[in-house]
């Protein structure tokens, strides 16, 4: 597990500008897309304290079971079936790499 602290992951090359929760790397920190494909999944995030266009910090990541991500003091776990319905965009001013 990454602690809040530690600098974030570089960014991976091989992932595209938009991608799923379930496809980030442990220590990410990105920007929230969209929160899922229905109206369901969108409110049960919203509710969780998770909206789009915030800046996330992925804690762990688990395509079977659950990932877990930071929104400053929140800290959600999201199933995997959900998880791979939210997408993400690298936060590059995060990772220090802005152009």
């Amino acid at each position: 597990m990454v602690h809040i602290d530690s600098p974030a992951a570089p960014l991976r090359a091989d992932l595209p500008e938009l991608f799923s929760l379930c496809a980030a790397q442990v220590g990410m920190r990105c920007l929230i897309h969209s929160l899922g494909d229905t109206l369901e999944h969108r409110l049960e995030l919203l509710a969780a304290g998770l909206a789009p266009d915030q800046e996330i910090d992925v804690l762990s990541v688990s395509q079977k079971r659950h990932c877990v991500v930071a929104c400053g003091q929140i800290r959600a776990a999201i199933g995997a079936d959900l998880a791979q319905c939210i997408t993400l965009k690298a936060c590059e001013a995060c990772q220090g790499t802005s152009s």
